[in-house]
């Protein structure tokens, strides 16, 4: 009877931790979860030669390549409902007065599975920086050629209208979620000026320029408030580093030191920023707290550079 009872509660006590085991598991990996949640972060990866766009999770789980588009794909940007990308993706085509076709870069979109890949532009200039106007489909990019502008269209094939701006060139525009504010990388002093952070009310012409001092600013990125910009200042001090621009009080905050950063953007809920960084010969996608806490997507991916985060 002893044995028969202690098998018994042996058995009950096996059910009993078969039952309870993922539960513990479950509440484990809770507890453990990295601070900056769990939406995929994408970025562009010159791995396999011509660079792709992928996914992955904060942790480094669950990385998927999602283009394999023979002219590549950078600069990915999620629509809204993250349900389509936005890239550029080089073409050859004809171009007036050259014999031979040349390769340009031209706006593309696709499924966020990379499937049902559309062109958007074809004319002559490289497009870059793609931005969705929200609440609109619409999208901005900036035309590489003489005018060096900022261009919005409003569908695939349909005609592209020229952004007015009082800041002189521009490129990498970013507007905010709600659509009230937007920013851009501009010079001060014409073609041959610094680089320097303009920003202003959506489709207006009034802008301001984030006070920085001495160097470069490029890159602008609205946080899903619409009230801090994170860019990338460089100068001969401190590198190519995060900076972090708060309009209501006018203020610009330090956020990296050390490696080279570059490729700012938000998570989610707006309290860290993923971004690519350059330290002892090796690239890396980190992430970043607001509190400058840095660490590492575990990822051997060649060169990744980040485009989006959802």
């Amino acid at each position: 009877m002893v044995a028969k009872t202690f098998a018994g509660a042996d058995s009950t006590s096996r059910i009993q931790t078969r039952l309870l085991t993922p539960l513990i598991l479950l509440g484990l990996t809770l507890w453990l979860a990295p601070a900056f949640g769990s939406a995929a972060i994408l970025f562009s990866s010159d791995q396999s030669g011509a660079p792709q766009l992928y996914t992955v999770n904060p942790d480094g789980s669950g990385l998927v390549q999602i283009t394999h588009f023979p002219g590549g794909a950078v600069e990915g940007r999620w629509s809204q409902d993250a349900s389509r990308i936005a890239l550029i993706s080089a073409v050859s085509q004809a171009v007036p007065g050259i014999p031979v076709p040349v390769v340009v870069p031209q706006l593309f979109l696709c499924q966020s599975d990379g499937s049902g890949l559309q062109p958007w532009t074809m004319g002559p200039g490289a497009k870059g920086d793609p931005h969705w106007v929200p609440g609109s489909g619409a999208i901005v990019f900036h035309l590489d050629d003489s005018t060096q502008s900022l261009w919005q269209i409003p569908g695939p094939g349909l005609q592209a209208v020229r952004l007015p701006l009082l800041a002189g060139p521009a490129r990498h525009p970013s507007i905010d979620p709600t659509g009230t504010v937007w920013a851009y990388q501009t010079l001060d002093g014409g073609f041959s000026g610094h680089a320097r952070i303009a920003w202003g009310l959506w489709g207006g012409v009034s802008i301001s320029v984030v006070p920085d001092g001495a160097g470069q600013d490029s890159a602008p990125e609205w946080d899903p408030s619409g009230t801090k910009l994170a860019f990338v200042h460089r100068d001969d001090t401190v590198g190519s580093q995060l900076w972090i621009f708060d309009r209501s009080a006018g203020t610009v905050i330090p956020l990296t030191s050390g490696a080279f950063h570059c490729c700012p953007v938000w998570a989610p809920d707006g309290q860290s920023l993923a971004c690519s960084s350059f330290r002892g010969g090796v690239w890396s996608l980190a992430l970043v707290t607001l509190a400058g806490a840095e660490t590492n997507v575990p990822i051997t991916l060649a060169r990744p550079l980040v485009c989006d985060w959802r």
